[in-house]
This record gives structure tokens, sequence and C-alpha cells, in this order.
């Protein structure tokens, strides 16, 4: 059994009354375990504090009972009758050369500020490795923006790799950099990227001037899976898979998308298809939560130009609708991530680092995919970082 070291060493008698303290007296380190229902709103309040957020417990039962249930993962600390650590691991199913493989997305990892720098972060975490192993994961991956998270993975044996890359079209000077003010983001990149904003305009209208159509292809859009069916998505993914053998990406099946696409409880999606000649041949997923930056999260694609064509008529029809930005993201160590980034900056897309890395173990004892393998979008990230 694991020893704990004690916080506070105890005194050897009470202030005055030369009584000794009694062993109840002494402070013991957290309880550490999984989580039951009853931590749900100790869960809740931990995280609202920490991060001045308005979460409840609808949402968490969300993330972990509403998929996979039996194969989620969450890890409490408590003391003192109050949750002050937490660690949480998604299931998703992830497909890769054929197969598909269960995984774990690291999510939801904080330790109370008080608790800090007392190994709490590295008990969490691997209780919720062992977790994983006994449900049958083959791997855990995640992303953090947070230094000292990077660290203490590397420690427990994860690869960290800085490959994504965020890729922006201004469609409105004004609403876009109205947009960058409102941003989360440190103060340098605001500034930044508000001031490179005209520029960012004036090369995407100069692109939509000299764009050429391409004959044979339709893009058309609507809700859900409106505009595709999941069977048509599949062979998508399928044709992708030949060309880049070895790539990882999202298991599409009927339970992620009803969950994540579908059901989620604060975003709306729309999807938006290019079709030539009736044959599917690009696909993306658009979070529209926020009509002034809509975030394409999730696209598919065989050939440039397809995806270049979806992306092109989307940054036109989002412009129209008063939208300031459109973003993705995507891993530009990848093969069609980088294809990627080539139809975008042929259409003016300005692109910046994103801040936060990817992170990834395997469970299985085989050896660490590289990252190139792996098809990284927005939509494998949207939620808490570690």
């Amino acid at each position: 059994m694991m020893q704990y070291a004690i916080r506070n060493p105890p005194c050897a008698t009470d202030a005055g009354s030369g009584v000794p303290r009694t062993a109840c007296d002494v402070q013991r380190p957290p309880a550490v375990r999984p989580a039951t229902t009853d931590d749900v709103e100790g869960c809740v309040a931990l995280h609202n504090e920490h991060f001045h957020a308005n979460r409840t417990s609808d949402f968490w039962h969300w993330k972990y009972s509403r998929h996979l249930p039996g194969s989620s993962v969450y890890i409490v600390a408590r003391d003192n009758g109050r949750v002050v650590g937490t660690q949480g691991m998604i299931p998703v199913r992830l497909r890769t050369a054929g197969a598909v493989e269960l995984t774990g997305k690291s999510e939801n990892s904080l330790v109370a500020d008080e608790y800090q720098g007392q190994g709490l972060w590295n008990r969490l975490y691997r209780l919720a490795l062992g977790e994983c192993q006994s449900r049958g994961m083959s791997s855990v991956w995640g992303f953090t923006p947070v230094e000292r998270a990077r660290r203490g993975l590397l420690r427990l044996g994860f690869s960290v790799h800085d490959v994504m890359v965020q890729a922006i079209a201004v469609t409105s000077v004004r609403q876009g950099i109205g947009v960058f003010r409102r941003s989360s983001e440190p103060r340098y990149r605001k500034i930044g990227a508000s001031l490179l904003a005209p520029a960012a305009r004036v090369r995407s209208r100069l692109a939509a001037a000299f764009e050429r159509p391409v004959p044979d292809l339709e893009v058309c859009s609507g809700p859900f899976p409106a505009s595709a069916t999941e069977e048509e998505i599949r062979e998508l993914y399928e044709q992708m898979s030949e060309t880049c053998p070895g790539l990882v990406h999202l298991e599409m099946d009927s339970d992620y998308v009803n969950w994540r696409i579908r059901n989620h409880p604060w975003f709306r999606y729309t999807t938006w298809c290019c079709r030539e000649r009736g044959r599917l041949v690009s696909f993306a997923l658009v979070n529209e939560h926020d009509p002034l930056r809509p975030a394409v999260v999730e696209l598919a694609f065989v050939e440039r130009l397809h995806a270049q064509a979806l992306l092109a008529r989307l940054t036109r029809e989002m412009a129209r609708r008063g939208a300031g930005v459109v973003t993705f993201w995507t891993n530009q160590t990848n093969y069609y991530g980088r294809m990627l980034l080539a139809a975008a900056h042929r259409l003016g897309f300005m692109f910046r680092p994103a801040h936060s890395s990817f992170v990834a173990l395997d469970l299985a004892g085989e050896r660490q995919r590289q990252p190139e393998r792996w098809l990284l979008s927005a939509l494998w990230y949207e939620g808490y970082a570690l």
C-alpha cells in the first residue's frame, strides 16, 4: 500500500492545554476514487469556481453518462466533505487500418488551488489510466494549453506534440476585430489578429475575385445529416484511409453522431457537402453556435480542389450572413491537414499556431503512433482543456 506524506505535521500538544493531539486531528491526504452520482454537484461546483463558469450537472451527465456510459471514467478527490480534484476520460471510438478502437479523451483535469503541488494530480491521473485499461481502451489522448500539465504528462509517458494550426478567414473587418477583442485569448494574440484583419480581408476578396469554378461540382448545406447520409460519410473516410494508410480518424457511427452532433446541449451544427456528378467528395460540419464566428469543426475530402470549393462557398455564405470570421483547426503534419491548409491559403485565410498541444499515450503496449497519422480537427477537442 502506498504511504502518503502528512501535509501539516501535528504539534505535540494543543497550545496552552498540554493535551496531546489525537490521530483524528492529523490532516490526511484527500481520498481519490471513481466518482459516483453523489459527487456530480461537487465536481460542477469546483469547475465553476475555478473557471468562473456556468456549467451544470446536466452537462456533466451528457459528457459522461449518455455515450458509452459503461466505458466512461471519472475520478474525484474529496477532502473535508468537498470535491477538491477531478479527472475524466470520455470514451471515443477511433478507426485506423480498418479497425475500430475504444480510446479515452482526457478532460476535466483540475485540482483546487490550495491542493496543488502535493502530488494529487498525479494520483488522480494514474487511477484514471488504470480504469481506462480495465475498460479495454487502447490509448488516451487530449489537448492542453498548460505547460505544467505538459510536463506532468511527459512524466507519465505521454508524447506531446505542437502540431495544431488555426486558420482564420476574415469575412468582415469590423465584425472580425470585434470577435478578436471579445475572445479570451492573451492580449498579444488579440492585438496581432486585429492588426492583421484588414489585410486578411483584402486577401480573401482577391482570392474570391480570381477563383475559377470547378465543373460538375455542387455545394449544398443543411441541418445534419440532411445533405449526406451516414453511409456516404463513412465511404468518404474509407477513401481517405486508402490514400493515407494508417490514418486515425473519428468513428462517425450513429452512436457518436446522435450523442455528439444531434443532441449536443449547447452547439448547433450544419452540414456542408460538395458533390461531383452526385457523388459525395467533400463533407464538413460547421458549429454555428456563435453566428459571428462559425467554426468548421470537421472537414473530410480526398482531393484538395474539393475541399477548396467547399471552403470557398462556405466563407462566401457566412460573409453574406454577417459573420466576422470563419475558422478551422487542423494537424499541420497530417497529409490531409497540409492539403487543407494549402486550399485555405489559396482562399486568403491567415494562420497561427494553436495554443494547445496534442498529447497521446498508448495503453496497448504497441509503438506510439506518429502524430502525422492523426486526422485532428476542432471536433476532437471542443470542450474543456486538460
